[in-house]
């Protein structure tokens, strides 16, 4: 699919791609596309130490990837430190090589989560943009340019879907006494909001709270004004705000179980940094389940899609974000260099790159109607 999207002649020369990605099956395929091009380019990749599965490196190696393992903090709760630490040595390592030979005129930066575009050096900022997979990765003012594939039409509506079927089918699977709880969602914007939806189709009794807005759709939901009157009615409760949602006094007297379905352990970081935790080896992923008290926290609070053992997601799902991601490159690697006179800024991804990305991934994988997809992107529409 990637391949019919641009034409192998397109001018990937001199270009250096700089990553920070989830170690996924599905991620080989982005970087197969870009390092399959006529003029072939030269690519660094960094991984996510809670995600990664087991050879993928390999496989990303085979390619030509220079590929660094991205690895967790021991304590919970910190590895957004643990991460900006690493992201500072690989641009280091990046630097060095470009010094020894591997000299480049222009630098995309392909984010997950904005660490390493948060972390690019000064000396590298006005020969690079970027491409953002992830909404946490587009806070703030960019250093660079960053198209926001995060943000896009077709990311939202069209991945979501499978992000929420691998988390609800873990949670099936692993946890105990599921069909009877009393479920809380905190963060009711696209994932957050399907997820809800999820649960009382299946007939549970969900209870939400978010900062900002109560997502349409949710009337059947019970709404809370704050994320302790929420844990007090809720047994199971599931964080998707993207932020530091939770401290120790939030916390209710009965038992509790917390499942982040956020970034990296951003959801629960103030809670699990306040307190030891006893760990207890996990049977079905990487991560150790936390314990104080009456609260459990699954997967090390980390998202619980990623179990470090396999993609949760279906390929054919994840088909279209890398897609989306590619078309991002391009889009990137069209608008020329940044400008010295004006400042960096998120730039949407082209609403007619995404209706042919969805077009082609639907005609690929028939998973969605094709009019479905021509009634969300009229012709004339805006991103």
């Amino acid at each position: 699919m990637l391949e019919r999207l641009v034409p192998s002649t397109f001018p990937f020369e001199r270009v250096a791609f700089v990553c920070h990605q989830h170690f996924l099956p599905s991620v080989v395929g982005l970087f197969g596309f870009l390092a399959s091009r006529d003029a072939v380019p030269i690519i660094w990749a960094l991984g996510k130490g809670y995600s990664t599965v087991q050879g993928v490196m390999q496989d990303l190696s085979a390619l030509g990837v220079k590929v660094c393992e991205g690895t967790c903090a021991g304590k919970p709760g910190h590895y957004a430190e643990w991460q900006s630490h690493e992201a500072s040595r690989f641009w280091e390592n990046v630097l060095r090589a470009m010094h020894d030979g591997h000299q480049r005129k222009r630098i995309v930066v392909i984010d997950e989560g904005g660490g390493l575009t948060r972390s690019i050096p000064n000396q590298l900022r006005s020969m690079a943009c970027a491409v953002e997979q992830t909404r946490s990765g587009v806070c703030g003012r960019p250093l660079v340019p960053t198209i926001a594939v995060a943000t896009c039409r077709a990311k939202r509506l069209l991945e979501t879907p499978a992000i929420v079927e691998a988390i609800l089918g873990r949670i099936r699977d692993e946890v105990a006494g599921y069909n009877g709880a009393r479920i809380g969602v905190i963060g009711t914007g696209a994932l957050g909001g399907a997820l809800a939806k999820a649960f009382v189709a299946e007939g549970l009794p969900v209870a939400i709270h978010d900062a900002h807005r109560f997502g349409d759709g949710l009337g059947e939901c019970e709404k809370h004004d704050s994320v302790a009157s929420l844990l007090r009615n809720a047994d199971l409760v599931i964080g998707c705000s993207g932020t530091d949602v939770l401290s120790l006094e939030d916390l209710p007297a009965h038992e509790v179980t917390l499942i982040s379905a956020s970034s990296a352990d951003t959801e629960f970081r103030t809670l699990l940094r306040s307190c030891e935790w006893q760990r207890i080896s996990s049977n079905s992923g990487r991560h150790d389940t936390l314990r104080r008290g009456r609260c459990t926290v699954l997967n090390g609070g980390f998202p619980f899609n990623f179990d470090g053992r396999t993609e949760r997601e279906p390929p054919e799902h994840m088909a279209l974000t890398r897609a989306l991601m590619a078309a991002g490159v391009v889009q990137a690697l069209s608008a020329g260099l940044p400008d010295a006179g004006r400042s960096p800024a998120y730039i949407d991804l082209e609403s007619a790159v995404q209706r042919e990305v969805a077009l082609r991934w639907t005609e690929e994988f028939g998973l969605v109607n094709p009019r479905t997809i021509a009634a969300l992107w009229p012709r004339e529409a805006d991103g």
